[in-house]
């Protein structure tokens, strides 16, 4: 789910379920032939329902809503239902609150479960109605408006392209360059197609009586969209007022000066500037490196972990909480890993390896041991890989299930990393990408964690490319961080751990 610039009818099955999930909890409380309702505590498990049921949605994708169907949805929906329950029951039980009977929390839950299968239903059959879709207007070049409309149709935002203001007189080729080829690249995964080939062919404007006339240009082959000319302030005003424009997006590369007093007025009128970076990483959430510049990282928004004290006090007090109670709910786990490690085969339980942490200072990772103790004899580092033949049995069951980064809560505690943040890399690794991956340094700038933004968007990678692809999703990170962006990637990862994806 996209928070940053979210789809109006997710927003309102967000809100939907709030409200249903505190109505079942009144419901639950308040159904009981012999109790009293008034034993019951009923702020307590209003909470308790309204934090426990939408969470669960979450991580169980329920409001990523492109790919619904009816099947899928019911079969996550009852899953969603079957550990929100579980839950519930554990925390009532363990807290003995009174008034609530096994037939009334049945029949909220029933009731709920067919509730917010019906608004699935109906939101999967009037889409079309909650789409509030708003026009973009780029001040750019062609590559740039064709990666932006790649992106737009890869995508479920509410936006739509309107069209382009060139910065230059010279029409270029629309080619699969640096910038559109990673966003097309998106698209195309998305289940787009788009031949990004040929030349946009624009019609000249032409005034009437003083008036610029804003004709829509011939059909491009795979792209097509209004080219308005070249950029002026008397253009850019008319179009952002009477053609639907709600925000204009500025390429990097392109001097606002001689337009600054138009984009204020509009922005003073309600129309959103934004540059180019800014606006493909909240709609991807992540920063695409092609749009990037030394410029843009020195006066960009954000990056509040790396100047607020507060902010990373609190985060520290969070992940010494979280990993002292990780490691004593998962001694049992941890116990039995331990000892079928030592049964399968010789050598220690736990594995140490040097990683690169917060300000390439190195530290030893602690693991539990997945590969044989001559995985790397002849001193040469290799990424893991698919069906990795160094792995052992044990421990490709222990990646699998994530089991093996337990111990990493030992290094949360020692200081050396977080719960969440950038995936501390090796040595040799780091040097290697230092030299070919733009920006790759500044992901050091915060603590490594055991999960991070990149692990719960981007599969396990084993290339130079895939390192390009997850530092975007870093990067994002390293610049939004927060207290929410934390809890939603805690939340990804137990999705993640749920359906075993992201590891080897």
């Amino acid at each position: 789910m996209n928070w940053g610039y979210p789809e109006r009818g997710k927003v309102l099955l967000f809100g939907g379920d709030l409200i249903m999930a505190a109505a079942a909890a009144v419901f639950a409380g308040n159904f009981h032939p012999v109790l009293p309702s008034a034993s019951t505590q009923p702020a307590g498990r209003i909470v308790l329902f309204v934090l426990v049921f939408p969470a669960c949605f979450y991580i169980c994708d329920l409001y990523d809503l492109s790919p619904i169907d009816g099947a899928r949805t019911f079969v996550r929906l009852l899953a969603a239902f079957v550990v929100s329950t579980c839950i519930i029951g554990v925390f009532l039980l363990f807290f003995q609150w009174q008034g609530f009977s096994r037939v009334g929390i049945g029949i909220s839950v029933a009731l709920f479960f067919l509730l917010s299968f019906s608004c699935r239903s109906f939101y999967k059959h009037n889409r079309s109605r909650f789409a509030n879709r708003r026009g973009v207007l780029l001040i750019g070049k062609e590559r740039d408006a064709a990666a932006l409309q790649a992106m737009m149709k890869s995508t479920s935002c509410p936006y739509e392209f309107t069209g382009i203001l060139r910065t230059s007189s010279r029409r270029e080729p629309i080619v699969l360059s640096s910038v559109v080829e990673p966003l097309v690249a998106v698209a195309t995964a998305a289940g787009g197609s788009y031949h990004v080939v040929g030349t946009t062919r624009v019609e000249e404007i032409a005034s009437s009586s003083g008036a610029e006339q804003f004709p829509e240009n011939p059909e491009a082959e795979g792209f097509s969209f209004h080219d308005y000319g070249i950029a002026n302030s008397q253009k850019l005003e008319q179009l952002a007022l009477n053609c639907g424009v709600d925000t204009i997006v500025v390429s990097p590369d392109f001097s606002t000066v001689e337009l600054a007093e138009s984009l204020m007025r509009l922005r003073f009128q309600g129309i959103r500037i934004s540059t180019l970076p800014d606006f493909c990483s909240q709609i991807l959430e992540k920063l695409p490196l092609e749009t990037l510049n030394d410029s843009w990282f020195s006066f960009a928004s954000g990056f509040h972990l790396l100047h607020k004290r507060i902010f990373r006090k609190v985060k520290r007090l969070m992940d010494i909480l979280l990993a002292c109670v990780g490691l004593i709910v998962t001694l049992p786990i941890s116990l039995l890993a331990a000892m079928v490690i030592k049964i399968e085969s010789p050598g220690p339980v736990l594995f140490k390896q040097w990683r690169v942490g917060r300000r390439e200072q190195p530290f030893l990772l602690i693991k539990f041991r997945s590969m044989r103790l001559d995985a790397e004899s002849d001193g040469q580092a290799r990424w893991a890989t698919a069906q990795d033949p160094r792995v052992t049995f044990v421990g490709r069951i222990l990646r699998k299930l994530h089991i093996d980064e337990i111990p990493q809560m030992i290094n949360v505690l020692l200081g050396q990393m977080s719960f969440v943040g950038p995936r501390p890399e090796r040595p040799v690794f780091v040097e290697q990408f230092k030299t070919q991956v733009p920006f790759y340094h500044l992901r050091h700038y915060l603590p490594p964690g055991i999960t991070g933004w990149a692990q719960v968007n981007y599969p396990y990678g084993d290339c130079m490319e895939d390192a390009k692809n997850k530092l975007q999703y870093d990067l994002y990170y390293v610049r939004n961080a927060s207290l929410t962006l934390d809890l939603r990637i805690l939340l990804r990862t137990a999705r993640v751990i749920l359906f075993r994806t992201g590891s080897r």
